[in-house]
């Protein structure tokens, strides 16, 4: 029966990810993949068209090349893996939960909340690593608990592979590796460890082993230092605090669910310590590096965590109403289903739901205007005006998205904004994309062609003269949205 029940979970979650996957337009992060899947279709390797090489979350980028082959739009193509990767995100926590605390209940329970989630939804309808990252952390997690039960070769080995592939995917990977050595530690200091069988100490030993080894190869592969986050504890303050900020955000999506959480960690530590307690730890170490020592700010930060949460908040009504349960008694039973009642009533404020929609908002950090239509509209006035692609040309902050909207024909100017925000953050030239740069109101003015700004790119230009010269003109068009998007036609008629 709880086969059947996953597999009915699974196929609402697979179709709720690949609904209309290709309906909402590209924002930035999404269009700055794209550039790098279409140059890996071009080139066979990451060159882009500005003649760098990025290997910067490549085994995303050549999964998203795949999915341009396969599909035959764009927009879907780019974000199919995503949304494969989502549904079986499902199926690899709900493993992981059944490694954790054993009960069918439990693992179907934190599923549902994870399949039905508006926000992991969402994010696996984008053209970004984060639910590859998720997916292979939560594989990590659950192939090393089932290590630890019964060492197997081949646990250890998928592991491995899936935690080595965590960082490749983003920086905020190093976590599952981290996480993996302190599932580790108690295994090694437990109930004096040289009693344990030889073949569980030698597996265990040499665990240990390949993660620091494979950590170290990744970090030389990624350019990164693995050391970096043992200097962020100990570093300078940076100013930064975003806790309560992300703290509300984590109550937007589970509502008062989250409060489960806290007596998840306790209870959870309490009954499975070796087990429960590394996963508590990690996450709050995590919690607080981008909480308090990381100066960038992203909602999106989250995610490699947010599933743990879901765990430790049905783990929190599960452990003591199973307790009850298994007293056979009227009592025991009636507070049983109490507590299974006042879970079901704070579920039900978390941000979820079990209904396709075209489009997914992910929140303020990630600002999603609608580019697709805006130059769809540039098309139209060029077929007004009987002018071919080969004749356009654009102005604006993000070039790359001309390469994805209008083909590579035409030309490119790059107005320079800050995405940071930081005075010193001032790009020279445009990201991903060959075009010739704009340096002042001036000779912006002396342009003729589509002048495309959305709002977040007309308040961060790093030109005050350019924001005047364009805040005291009309926009011929204007593409409605949460971030608008005002196209002017200079010199054009």
């Amino acid at each position: 029966m709880s086969a059947v029940l996953l597999l009915g979970v699974l196929l609402a979650g697979g179709f709720l990810r690949f609904y209309h996957l290709g309906a909402q337009s590209f924002w930035i992060d999404e269009a700055f993949s794209t550039a790098h899947a279409q140059a890996i279709l071009t080139h066979g390797y990451p060159l882009l068209d500005t003649g760098e090489v990025s290997w910067s979350y490549f085994p995303a980028h050549y999964l998203m090349a795949l999915g341009l082959l396969l599909a035959g739009d764009l927009q879907a193509g780019a974000r199919l893996f995503s949304a494969l990767a989502g549904t079986l995100a499902c199926l690899a926590f709900y493993r992981l939960n059944r490694q954790l605390a054993g009960s069918k209940i439990q693992a179907l329970a934190a599923t549902l909340l994870l399949t039905f989630s508006t926000y992991e939804i969402a994010w696996s309808r984008q053209a970004r690593g984060y639910l590859l990252l998720q997916l292979c952390g939560l594989v990590a997690i659950g192939c090393y608990l089932a290590f630890l039960r019964k060492p197997r070769a081949g646990s250890l080995a998928c592991a491995l592979v899936a935690a080595a592939l965590c960082p490749l995917l983003h920086p905020a990977g190093y976590v599952f590796p981290l996480l993996l050595l302190f599932l580790t530690l108690p295994e090694l200091v437990r109930l004096r460890p040289w009693f344990q069988p030889l073949p569980r100490r030698v597996a265990l030993g040499a665990s240990v082993v390949l993660l620091a080894v494979g950590f170290a190869v990744v970090a030389h592969v990624t350019n990164a230092d693995p050391r970096s986050t043992a200097q962020q504890l100990i570093a300078p303050p940076t100013g930064a605090a975003y806790g309560v900020f992300y703290l509300r955000f984590l109550h937007s999506i589970l509502g008062a669910t989250l409060w489960w959480t806290l007596w998840g960690a306790l209870a959870g530590a309490w009954l499975y310590p070796r087990r429960v307690i590394p996963i508590v730890a990690a996450i709050t170490l995590y919690f607080y590096l981008i909480a308090f020592r990381n100066p960038l700010f992203h909602y999106r930060y989250l995610l490699p965590i947010l599933p743990f949460l879901f765990c430790l908040a049905v783990l929190g009504v599960h452990a003591p109403a199973a307790a009850l349960w298994r007293r056979r008694t009227r009592l025991g039973h009636g507070l049983a289903c109490t507590l299974g009642a006042a879970f079901l009533a704070t579920a039900s404020t978390m941000d979820w739901n079990v209904r396709p929609y075209d489009k997914y908002y992910l929140g303020a950090t990630e600002p999603q205007p609608e580019w697709c239509a805006a130059y769809a509209r540039i098309k139209i006035d060029l077929a007004g005006r009987n002018a071919g692609a080969e004749a356009v040309t654009t102005i604006s902050a993000f070039p790359v998205f001309h390469d994805l909207y209008l083909g590579r024909q035409g030309q490119k100017y790059f107005l320079p904004v800050s995405l940071t925000g930081w005075a010193h953050d001032v790009p020279a030239h445009a990201s991903y994309s060959r075009a010739q740069t704009v340096h002042s109101a001036p000779e912006l003015a002396a342009l003729k062609g589509y002048i495309v700004l959305d709002d977040m790119g007309l308040t961060m230009l790093c030109d005050g003269h350019m924001q005047n010269y364009l805040r005291d003109r009309k926009p011929d068009f204007v593409i409605p949205g949460f971030y608008k998007i005002y196209i002017w036609k200079q010199g054009l008629g």
